[in-house]
């Protein structure tokens, strides 16, 4: 909880006024939410999978951490991946493009920087996005 607090919790917090101001229901929301969600072809999660494990075996810390060694795999876990916890490189961050990959989609195009969101939209004909949206504006 502290480390979720000090990476833009904080913020969220204060957002509903404080602590006190967070609704029951949203707090149940949020403590029900899966570490995976899935569809037919995609396995969508916070930071990515251990390559060459099946994804009903991804221990947490990989699902919310890994890094590297799932960024640079070409392993197929069996569904698309849809994930966003490692910004692209800042040239990609000016254009706010998400990392299109045969095996992975990364969404994660830096809001946090540049005040823009970026959003995948997926439907059951394809597995890779059928388009990308923005949304906010650059923060100067």
């Amino acid at each position: 909880m502290a480390f979720w607090l000090r990476n833009g919790g904080e913020q969220t917090v204060r957002s509903y006024g404080g602590a006190e101001g967070v609704p029951a229901e949203h707090r149940t929301w949020m403590e029900g939410l899966p570490l995976v969600a899935r569809d037919d072809h995609r396995a969508f999660v916070h930071a990515g999978f251990m390559p060459g494990v099946p994804l009903a075996q991804q221990d947490e810390r990989a699902c919310l951490w890994i890094r590297e060694r799932f960024l640079t795999t070409d392993y197929d876990f069996g569904a698309h991946v849809v994930h966003g916890h490692t910004n692209q490189h800042e040239e990609k961050i000016e254009t706010s493009e998400p990392e299109l990959l045969p095996n992975r989609t990364n969404l994660d195009t830096g809001a946090c920087y540049t005040g823009i969101l970026t959003i995948g939209v997926f439907d059951q004909s394809q597995a890779r996005p059928l388009r990308v949206l923005t949304v906010g504006e650059r923060e100067e």
